[in-house]
Formats: C-alpha cells, structure tokens, sequence
C-alpha cells in the first residue's frame, strides 16, 4: 500500500522539490525520498556539498535513461531494465 501511495503522487506530478539536470533533460524529484533512497543523491544535498541548496542537481557523467529509471524505483518500488 505504501508504494501505491508513492506511485500515485509519482504520477501526479504532485511533491517535487528538486530537479535533477542531465545535460540538456530535467527530472523531478522529491528531495528527501531521493536522499532516503539513493545514498549519492543524499551525499549530493549533504551540506558539504557547494550547491547542497539549490532546486537543480546537474549530474555529470550520468545517463539520462538511468537516472530516470532510478527516480521511478525511488519513487514506486519498480525498476524496469532493458537489456537490449
């Protein structure tokens, strides 16, 4: 039932405090979901990090595809992987 309730305000588009910016893609997050989940994402918003405050988290290095299939796990519980 808790997923049902994160997937569901995940679909909404309702919750998002932050934006992850990977090249030229934004992705819409929750702050504190995220930091819960993804243990780089709470070292990003650490307050040791320079831009711990900003909205926007420019990640580099990364894939678009990937963060985005992340921030669905984080969000629903689900990961969906291609393996082609």
């Amino acid at each position: 039932q808790e997923w049902k309730n994160y997937d569901q305000i995940h679909h909404e588009g309702s919750g998002y405090d932050v934006k992850l910016q990977i090249g030229e893609k934004q992705i819409d997050g929750c702050k504190g979901l995220l930091m819960a989940r993804m243990p780089f994402i709470r070292t990003l918003l650490s307050s040791n990090w320079a831009d711990h405050t900003s909205p926007v988290i420019n990640l580099h290095n990364f894939s678009a595809d990937a963060v985005e299939r992340l921030v669905e796990w984080a969000n629903t519980g689900r990961l969906e992987i291609n393996l082609e």
